[in-house]
């Protein structure tokens, strides 16, 4: 079962973020090769902070694994609090924000230019995974989509789990590589029935 995570859950939310993504190139990309525990530590609690100000966090019972998403901003909503988690995203980038610019530019050419649903982030401590936790957020997404009429977008890097992803239903809409190895960011869409979808709006 998911709940919701507050501000108390922060640290254990960004810890499982920070061991999930150890070794994931993008996050080794931005946060560069001298990077430690605290740096990797302050970068994953800005996205959980950026999920509880611009949608939400979930953690499974057992607190092994996590999820972030940012919800279609509703007329309600200040754009403010987005603005102030991207903007301490770049200052954790640091040295690398040039780089990691020149990637943005290229994922826009992907993102779907209508009301979506965006996964951020997905993590599963090791020790838990093949157990359907990950299915399990996935699964409260859909739902999240069918509330919001809104399709699912994500950003991955992770091999393994483009593979899960495609299995639920995602299908892919390009990818960008980033680095000299041919690492790359597979951009993915999980399409609701058309009858349950927003129009297509610009940005």
């Amino acid at each position: 079962m998911l709940h919701p995570a507050g501000l108390r859950d922060i640290s254990d939310a960004a810890s499982l973020l920070a061991e999930g993504f150890a070794t994931d190139p993008l996050w080794n990309l931005l946060l560069g090769p001298s990077r430690t525990r605290d740096h990797s530590m302050m970068f994953a609690e800005a996205w959980i902070r950026a999920g509880l100000a611009a949608g939400e966090v979930l953690l499974d019972s057992t607190r092994s694994s996590v999820s972030v998403w940012i919800l279609p901003a509703l007329e309600h909503q200040s754009v403010e609090p987005k603005m102030r988690a991207a903007a301490d995203l770049q200052k954790l980038v640091g040295e690398r924000h040039r780089q990691a610019s020149r990637l943005e530019a290229q994922l826009m050419l992907f993102r779907p230019q209508r009301s979506v649903i965006h996964l951020g982030m997905l993590a599963v401590n090791g020790a838990d995974r093949r157990k359907g936790l990950g299915w399990m957020h996935l699964e409260h997404g859909r739902q999240r989509g069918l509330e919001f009429s809104s399709p699912i977008y994500l950003e991955t890097s992770n091999r393994a789990a483009i593979s899960l992803y495609a299995k639920f239903g995602f299908t892919s809409l390009g990818s960008c590589e980033f680095d000299t190895i041919g690492s790359h960011i597979e951009c993915m869409l999980l399409a609701l029935p058309p009858e349950t979808q927003r129009p297509c709006v610009s940005s």
